[in-house]
């Protein structure tokens, strides 16, 4: 309640930043392929997979009302 009344000219000043995970060659949904019979290594019917290691990366990044900041990429 304290900022209720702020005006976009007062949150200009607020620097507002987040961090996420980044999960790179994982895939959250499963996906299925649905294929006539004898045709299942077809390339119309295969789906591309990432060949290689899980990745994760974690990155940072932060903002304010006209700019933006640094996007940083945690160890």
């Amino acid at each position: 309640m304290k900022y209720k009344d702020w005006t976009v000219d007062d949150w200009k000043y607020v620097i507002w930043s987040d961090e996420t995970i980044l999960r790179v060659g994982v895939n959250p949904r499963r996906q299925w392929v649905i294929c006539p019979k004898g045709k299942r290594l077809n390339p119309k019917y295969v789906n591309k997979t990432f060949k290689g290691e899980h990745v994760n990366v974690m990155v940072w990044a932060c903002f304010t009302g006209d700019r933006l900041g640094l996007l940083i990429v945690c160890d």
